[in-house]
């Protein structure tokens, strides 16, 4: 996936919620744009956690993404235990506590 159509959702406004679909037939839903950060080869993708903070972050190369399917539904919904599922089999990017603030 062109790295350029994923910058271009997470910018859309108002911002739509949508599912990518891997090339290994895992599929994961970006509810919210906060939950999503793009670098120039990976999506990162917040998983589990309550309506304000993702648990973990899944890692997801841009080159697997195979379909994006727009969930306007789910705009204030977090990702489905599938959605948590997957990230547990791929792997996943626990966040590093913050440290002291000086």
């Amino acid at each position: 996936m062109d790295v350029q159509v994923v910058r271009s959702l997470l910018r859309n406004e108002p911002f739509r919620p949508f599912r990518i679909s891997m090339t290994s037939g895992n599929s994961c839903e970006v509810p919210r744009r906060d939950w999503a950060m793009l670098s120039k080869t990976s999506l990162y993708v917040g998983v589990g956690g309550n309506d304000v903070v993702p648990e973990s972050f899944s890692m997801d190369s841009l080159q697997h993404i195979v379909s994006i399917e727009i969930l306007d539904e789910i705009a204030d919904r977090v990702p489905s235990l599938s959605c948590a599922d997957y990230a547990a089999s791929a792997g996943s990017v626990s966040p590093e506590p913050p440290g002291p603030h000086t």
